[in-house]
């Protein structure tokens, strides 16, 4: 039987990566196969970056589609969602959205509200160079993290033009510092170096 402290052998691990995403088994399955629990498979593949889907939805593009769909409160189409050429894409900027309008009621969110949001941050460059950057290098100090230009403790809100992603290293860093206290504290920094 397989434990923690085996499983965690760099063979094994890309063996799990693979039944996963390559031969769309389920954690059920793999877990068999380690004579495991699926949720320590689930925390090995979240671990390593790949997204884990629940109720044996495999990693194909119209299963993760559905796993959007049937997970959204909001009445959008598939085919619009399907227009997206990335949908492990569209699946962070969903999880994003989540942890910063968290403590917004339901009904303040709108089916507009989130095709807009979607719509601006899925081609936003900023976003975008960040995402690839932290996919390719795995470096959790550049993930991309939304933030509030204006705080909310200083009169901002939550309108799309008060949005942006700067990374999760620089949206610490900033804490409730509005962007132009923070832009500014930034260029005297890089002064000095």
């Amino acid at each position: 039987m397989y434990n923690i402290h085996k499983i965690n052998k760099k063979r094994d691990i890309k063996k799990i990566i693979k039944l996963y995403t390559v031969n769309d088994m389920t954690l059920s399955q793999i877990g068999i196969i380690f004579s495991e629990n699926h949720k320590l498979i689930a925390r090995i593949l979240r671990r390593n970056g790949i997204t884990v889907y629940r109720k044996n939805i495999s990693s194909k593009r119209e299963n993760k589609l559905k796993y959007i769909i049937g997970n959204l409160k909001y009445n959008v189409d598939i085919e619009w969602l399907a227009s997206f050429k990335d949908i492990e894409k569209i699946i962070f900027l969903n999880r994003a959205r989540k942890t910063m309008f968290r403590y917004i009621p339901t009904g303040k969110l709108t089916t507009e509200f989130y095709i807009s949001y979607i719509e601006k941050f899925y081609y936003d460059k900023k976003f975008n160079y960040l995402y690839k950057k932290w996919i390719s290098s795995g470096d959790r100090w550049i993930k991309p993290s939304l933030d509030h230009k204006i705080p909310l403790s200083k009169g901002g809100t939550n309108d799309l033009k008060n949005i942006r992603f700067i990374s999760w290293f620089e949206n610490r860093a900033k804490y409730n510092m509005d962007y132009r206290e923070w832009e500014n504290i930034k260029k005297r920094i890089h002064e000095y170096f």
